[in-house]
């Protein structure tokens, strides 16, 4: 068995969260580049849907747990499981994949990008605020990501808006 003297290690999320949102900015950029165009479309669109349905719906909501006596949770951490409901329910299912190979474009990896600095961005926001402020103090990244939270929704929408209208080089057969 385990020495006397033996203590398992603890870990701590909030200490380590900064970490934690580096490694999904960064894992979400990479899944993005794997997943193609059509499915990263997908996650930004439903991203947008998350914002607006976690800022209108997370009162309401979070007003009727109350009064249903289910649990006494913060507005931000209602917004953030709303958020991250809503990107999963609406990233899911089938997509109209184009013939031929996938390819790496430079179209793929922007919108990887603000689709990534997108999510992440937001869900800073809809921590609750003393970890949002905590994590600011700890980590230029972060407090990056925070400040920058506008110019990533423009970004992701113009580059959606560009996506749609700039037609993608196919390989023809």
């Amino acid at each position: 068995m385990f020495p006397r003297n033996f203590n398992i290690p603890h870990f701590d999320l909030s200490t380590h969260l900064s970490t934690v949102i580096f490694v999904v900015f960064v894992g979400l950029f990479a899944i993005g580049l794997i997943l193609g165009e059509a499915r990263l479309k997908k996650i930004a669109l439903s991203t947008f849907a998350g914002i607006v349905t976690a800022t209108s719906l997370a009162p309401v909501l979070n007003t009727a747990i109350k009064n249903l006596h289910l649990a006494n949770l913060n507005n931000n951490m209602v917004q953030l499981v709303l958020l991250i409901l809503i990107i999963i329910l609406l990233s899911i299912g089938q997509i109209h994949r184009s013939e031929g190979r996938m390819r790496m474009s430079m179209r793929l990896v922007v919108l990887s990008l603000v689709t990534s600095g997108l999510v992440v961005s937001n869900i800073i926001v809809f921590l609750p605020p003393d970890t949002a402020h905590r994590l600011i103090d700890q980590s230029n990244i972060i407090a990056i990501l925070n400040a920058s939270r506008p110019y990533w929704i423009a970004a992701a929408a113009i580059w959606l808006v560009v996506v749609n209208l700039w037609p993608s080089q196919r390989i023809r057969k």
